[in-house]
């Protein structure tokens, strides 16, 4: 890394360039365990080219014939010094050392590790000279290694606490015990979370849903200090290594402690100062609670928590006598469980994933791939597939199909991993989710069965502690190390000398990848590798300009098609919007639309701004057409072109396509405001997060002019009206960069606008609540509310206030026509409240403020089931 330019000026980057301002973190350098080594060994401090390391390590087979079992365990090292946006990045990840299988080393990989920590503990005491090319000097270098990545039974292997059986958190140590199951056979942390509480909550104290465990009146387990465990450690007699030796148990295993060994890593001098030695992995941890809902909820056989076995342990128990077994005429029936889904729900969900999702390129795999509609089963799903799901589909999927406290219980657990994946932290909101989590897995613990809740649920609430302390996930998870291994995986040419293979491809790739830092920076390799999508290249503009007429740049967007093309007519309607979308989104024509309006408003005075837009929307597109007629003088060849309609033949791409969209290609500029009403059903919508976009589906292409070019005209977003339930409505086309996105909603009466707050609102309801305000008094139409304590109503008149700054957000009404009958005290003028006057903007929500488009697909679903404010009571996430 030093003896290169090209990196070693960013090996000092932690210490010029890390300013988290102490508010945030975005790197393990701005985290509590740095600064802490930092404070602890200021020599090793001081010189800023000191390195930190992480190592990491995990078994795979590289055959592909998985029948044939073989273990292969590379060591990896990943350098900490460098900026986000190369550090984890597969270049500056080296594999320190390969051990051979076919068998997984168990607790004797500290076997193979002696020769890595003896040189581990050199370049601590003495240090390597080393040659700096950046700074054209020698030093003489020292590094760290700060932590481990593992998954969890690795973790054991490292740590040398067993994470099997009932002490297997290496957190709570001896103080978290786990129940054995007695039909389950397994042991389950239900019950172990109301000690995280704070020492008031109301769960410590409810007995009833809790059954045997009663009031809980315990602390929360202490972290233990590196020095308090290494000493109890040498307190232990540990058999040998060796594999005759690997069934003998310390005495006291399983009983007051877990430990298996000690590990070699405490032969570091500066292990046992460490904040955090091994760190838990969120991919795996993710994804084993992410099949736990996910197979519970659906029923799938053989994977699901709820069964027979479970039903029993719950009588064993005395908890949910609603769901315990009974017998009639000599058979026995299960009650079926409130967190199960119906048949058609499973089917409906399953063809919702299958058909309907589409995800933006790159973003993830093709879930729907995954899914087997014959028999509505999931299988090969993927880490990844399962953290995508759980993070931005599992909340929308299971909507309206579970009671709502269940639902909202899960939604947060959700949004708890999404907090937590974030790549910058809120060290404010990170207190807070400590807290929050408890209160969720307790939430789960009263509707689950207690064999739900094994290890991995368990450890979420460590997490936060350990978000911390060592910061973002991105740089402690498997993600990169996993993919690289795939990579070691098919280097395996040599079959009968596999780990050879590996080594001597693993070394040229490493050669190869230090000369790469010298290539031409035109040319593409790994260390500066062309973009996948790279605007321009592979692309096609639609309708090249010839040298005497210039494109407008409307059509000026290179575009690539992902599927094949299908010719189709358009009816009269498709052809109205496909013509007034290019018209409404074409920069030379914004004038005429101006002035369109001034004479709109000037005849008709007294009509609104949603008048005014339906109006453009409907006579628009004539009206242009008839001036450029009247006067072909005063306009472009060009306008004259735009203003006579296309032909309605056009060829429509039924697949993704990529466009390019300002700086970079993405699916994800569109209209800012949501359509909200289904005029199909005459069904209430949820106000405020009523658009989910849920699959992109087509794009057309117009002819304009004389030569009728084809032109990329109707660029369509589609997503589904959402009308309570997110898997029914009807598909909409929301057109890219829609100047005007109000043309392609509904407008609303005033009454059909306060029918919408009068139904049920499911997102509002935990900030009404909090104002002592049920949900019964929205239905009220027409009636003034009465409430009697003052404070309560000025409550209650800020939120109403919220509640149509919203609907003016999302189109659905307008500040012109609002009522002051429907709020408190307030009169019949039809003039806007004094508090949206003041907004101006009307931004009470800053997720979804106005004019403000969501810059990425996360920030789009962000408003899928979360409110502005995260934490707010009661619930620990806001739903």
């Amino acid at each position: 890394m030093y003896m290169s330019s090209k990196t070693s000026e960013f090996m000092t980057w932690h210490m010029r360039g890390a300013s988290g301002g102490g508010s945030t973190i975005s790197h393990p350098c701005q985290s509590e365990a740095w600064k802490h080594v930092d404070q602890t060994f200021p020599d090793f401090a001081t010189e800023s080219r000191n390195v930190r390391l992480g190592l990491c390590t995990d078994g795979f087979n590289p055959n592909s014939d998985f029948s044939n079992p073989y273990s292969i365990w590379p060591m990896f090292i990943a350098v900490y010094n460098l900026p986000p946006e190369l550090c984890m990045k597969e270049p500056y990840i080296f594999m320190a050392m390969l051990i051979p299988g076919p068998r997984s080393p168990g607790r004797n990989i500290d076997v193979f590790l002696r020769p890595l920590i003896d040189e581990l503990n050199m370049i601590w005491n003495v240090g390597v000279e080393t040659w700096d090319a950046f700074r054209k000097q020698n030093f003489v270098l020292r590094a760290c290694l700060i932590w481990t990545i593992s998954d969890f039974p690795a973790y054991g292997m490292l740590s040398g606490w067993s994470t099997h059986g009932r002490l297997a958190c290496p957190y709570c140590l001896g103080e978290g015990v786990a129940q054995q199951l007695k039909f389950g056979k397994k042991p389950c942390w239900w019950g172990c979370h109301r000690r995280f509480l704070r020492a008031q909550h109301g769960f410590r104290r409810d007995s009833q849903s809790w059954g045997v465990f009663g009031v809980e009146r315990r602390r929360p387990c202490p972290i233990v200090s590196g020095a308090e465990i290494l000493r109890d450690i040498e307190s232990i007699s540990f058999p040998p290594f060796g594999l005759q030796y690997d069934n003998l148990r310390a005495d006291g295993f399983g009983r007051t402690h877990n430990w298996i060994k000690r590990s070699i890593f405490w032969d570091l001098p500066y292990w046992k100062d460490l904040l955090v030695r091994h760190n838990l992995d969120v991919m795996h941890i993710e994804k084993n609670c992410f099949d736990n809902v996910f197979n519970t909820v659906m029923n799938v056989k053989g994977r699901t928590k709820d069964n027979s076995n479970s039903r029993r342990d719950m009588e064993l128990m005395s908890i949910r006598k609603e769901l315990h077994l009974y017998q009639r005429n000599m058979i026995t029936y299960q009650p079926k469980a409130s967190y199960v889904l119906d048949k058609p729900n499973v089917v409906n969900i399953c063809n919702w994933l299958k058909e309907e999702v589409k995800l933006p390129d790159g973003y993830s795999s093709n879930i729907g791939h995954c899914v087997n509609t014959t028999n509505n089963t999931f299988y090969s799903m993927k880490s990844h597939d399962c953290h995508v799901f759980m993070q931005r589909l599992l909340p929308i999927a299971l909507r309206g199909y579970l009671r709502s406290p269940l639902w909202i219980a899960i939604s947060e657990f959700c949004k708890f991993f999404r907090i937590i994946c974030a790549k910058q932290l809120c060290v404010a909101d990170i207190e807070k989710l400590q807290d929050a989590i408890a209160v969720t897995l307790c939430k789960l613990e009263k509707v689950f069965p207690p064999s739900f809740f094994d290890s991995m649920e368990h450890l979420t609430v460590h997490l936060p502690w350990e978000l911390k302390t060592c910061g973002p996930v991105q740089y402690r998870w498997m993600y990169p190390f996993e993919r690289l291994m795939k990579k070691l995986k098919e280097k395996a040419k040599n079959k009968q000398f596999l780990e050879g293979s590996i080594v001597e491809k693993f070394w040229v790739h490493e050669v190869a990848l230090f000369c790469e830092h010298y290539f031409d920076d035109n040319l593409g390799t790994r260390i500066n590798p062309h973009v996948r999508n790279e605007v321009g290249a592979n692309m096609l503009v639609i309708g090249e300009a010839s040298n005497d007429f210039e494109l407008l740049s409307i059509f000026k967007h290179p575009v690539r098609n992902f599927s094949r093309v299908n010719n189709r007519v358009l009816t009269n309607e498709e052809l109205h919007h496909v013509h007034s979308y290019v018209l409404f989104n074409t920069p030379e024509v914004q004038q005429y639309i101006t002035h369109f309006e001034n004479l709109t408003r000037q005849s008709s005075p007294r009509l609104n701004d949603s008048d005014v837009d339906k109006h453009r929307m409907t006579h628009f597109a004539t009206w242009f057409e008839l001036m450029v007629k009247d006067s072909p003088q005063n306009f472009t060849s060009q306008l004259i072109e735009l203003s006579e309609w296309p032909k309605n033949k056009a060829k429509s791409y039924g697949g993704s396509y990529e466009i390019e969209i300002g700086r970079k290609p993405t699916f994800l500029d569109f209209a800012e405001k949501w359509v909200l009403d289904d005029t199909s059903t005459n069904e209430p919508v949820p106000t405020s997060f009523a658009g989910y976009m849920v699959a992109y589906r087509q794009r057309m292409e117009e002819a304009y002019g004389p030569d009728r070019t084809k032109h990329p005209a109707f660029d369509s977003h589609m997503w589904k009206e959402i009308t309570g339930d997110p898997k029914k409505g009807r598909w909409v086309g929301v057109p890219a960069q829609l100047s005007h996105p109000e043309l392609f909603q509904p407008s609303k009466p005033l009454e059909d606008t306060y029918r919408l707050l009068s139904g049920r609102i499911v997102e509002m309801e935990a900030e009404i609540e909090t104002m002592g305000v049920g949900m019964a008094e929205l239905k009220a139409q027409n009636e003034t509310m009465r409430l009697e304590n003052i404070e309560q109503r000025t409550s209650f008149t800020t939120a109403m206030s919220n509640i149509w700054a919203i609907l003016i957000n999302m189109g659905v009404a307008n500040p012109n026509m609002i009522n002051h009958q429907f709020l408190p005290g307030g009169s019949s003028s039809n003039q806007c409240p004094p508090s949206l006057l003041a907004q101006r903007k009307y931004n009470p929500l800053p997720s979804i403020g106005q004019h403000q488009q969501p810059r990425s697909f996360g920030q789009l679903l962000e408003m899928n089931y979360t409110q502005a404010h995260l934490f707010d009571q009661p619930s620990p996430f806001a739903v």
